[in-house]
């Protein structure tokens, strides 16, 4: 069998981090190891973290926070010295209880098959999905997520490649981690999962979906409330990516996904904060040339 080793990102939550790894080592045909990743944590948080994880689980502390992307790569880039086939990356407000990881490694085994993920439901309601697959809108660059709030009894036997896959739990091949290159770190959250899958396509590996299901409490790690920086980073990310996929996009979408939003604005008044900063994201990343780096809040 495959040898696939794993991760869990921690930030500022070793009671919700700790339970994700009980989840992720009671799963069926478990990884070879767990990597706990922590993000930059205060002292006292990190104690805790280690004093609630077994002695078996491999730590890596970040004295900084880098991001959700930065710190991905930094546990991705330790447990790949261990030559493993592929990575399991999983969110720590993703609980993996029933799923078989023996069904990730085969589904990674696919003809050109570069990651596979399982059908994550929400925590709070686990007969309903919340994506079966990420799916993008390459004319008004906008992303959803393939059968979102549709019963589990709806799903086929069998489920399409998706656009995108959502790194909330995501399993990796190794080698087409290598072949793609790392999560853009500069992102720092919000579209470097989307950013990542199409450079994974345009390398022409496919991005497979697993009928295995995880459970999410979404928002769990970023928080559920309406942020503004969270608002205008995902805002500037999203016209980032595209201005990366430029030569893969017509004229006509490039210039129909910021008209749209400016028709939000004037015609949809429940959206007009929404469009405001993504009309923000688009001047400063197509006007002002300002890349996710450049990134200045709101």
């Amino acid at each position: 069998m495959s040898t696939l080793h794993s991760l869990v990102l921690n930030y500022e939550n070793p009671d919700l981090t700790s339970a994700a790894v009980a989840s992720l080592q009671g799963t069926r045909n478990p990884p070879d190891s767990v990597l706990v990743v922590d993000n930059g944590s205060s002292e006292t948080a990190f104690e805790r973290l280690r004093a609630l994880l077994p002695a078996a689980v491999q730590v890596l502390r970040l004295h900084e926070n880098q991001g959700i992307p930065g710190a991905l790569n930094a546990g991705v880039d330790r447990l790949l010295r261990a030559g493993p086939d592929a990575i399991l990356i999983v969110m720590n407000d993703v609980r993996l209880d029933g799923v078989d990881c023996g069904a990730l490694r085969d589904a990674l085994a696919g003809e050109g098959v570069g990651a596979v993920a399982p059908v994550q439901c929400r925590a709070d309601a686990p007969t309903v999905v919340h994506t079966a697959g990420g799916l993008l809108n390459d004319r008004w660059w906008t992303t959803s997520h393939r059968s979102n709030g549709a019963s589990t009894d709806s799903l086929p036997d069998r489920l399409p490649d998706a656009d995108f896959l959502d790194f909330s739990c995501v399993a990796v091949n190794a080698a087409a981690w290598r072949a793609v290159g790392e999560l853009r770190a500069d992102f720092k959250f919000y579209w470097d999962d989307v950013e990542w899958s199409l450079r994974a396509r345009d390398a022409g590996f496919r991005l497979a979906m697993s009928t295995e299901r995880c459970q999410h409490s979404v928002g769990g790690t970023m928080g559920t409330g309406v942020n503004p920086v969270a608002l205008a980073r995902s805002a500037h990310n999203r016209w980032a990516t595209q201005r990366l996929c430029a030569d893969r996009l017509s004229l006509t979408a490039r210039v129909l996904a910021p008209v749209r939003e400016a028709v939000r604005l004037v015609v949809h008044p429940r959206t007009r904060r929404g469009s405001r900063y993504e009309l923000r994201g688009w001047w400063r990343v197509y006007v002002r040339r300002m890349g996710p780096g450049n990134f200045r809040g709101i």
